[in-house]
């Protein structure tokens, strides 16, 4: 659907706006969240050492100071929960392997003799055609 109204659209704005929502949907299943990161900042050294003693050594991960008068204190987290659906996103990415790989034996193989598959990526393909 939307590379349908990519290829209709008639402006660069158009075509960018249906290829990032293409992109930012897929995006957000491939994301874990197992690599976020909690920061609490600090203005005043007291809050900084309320915090330190709140969430204790083994949380902090490490202290950033940002300007004389604001610190920003890392926080690991105890729990890390899988909450999306990220399986989506590797099915969605298998399925336009298909795709990709069917359009490359079906149409360069069959139209040039000596076509040769050199590399991929995740939605293009890099050939050699020999003379």
């Amino acid at each position: 659907m939307l590379s349908e109204k990519r290829a209709k659209s008639k402006t660069t704005v158009e075509k960018n706006l249906c290829k990032l929502l293409a992109n930012s949907t897929y995006n957000k299943f491939v994301e874990t969240g197992l690599k976020r990161m909690k920061v609490k900042f600090a203005i005043k050294l007291n809050e900084r050492e309320a915090i330190i003693h709140k969430h204790k050594g083994d949380m902090i991960a490490g202290t950033i100071m940002y300007s004389s008068n604001l610190i920003g204190i890392t926080l690991n987290r105890l729990v890390r929960k899988v909450v999306k659906s990220f399986f989506i996103g590797f099915a969605i990415l298998d399925m336009f392997k298909h795709i990709i790989y069917d359009f490359y034996y079906t149409v360069f193989k069959k139209t040039f003799d000596t076509v040769e598959l050199l590399g991929q990526d995740t939605d293009s393909l890099i050939v050699q055609l020999n003379d």
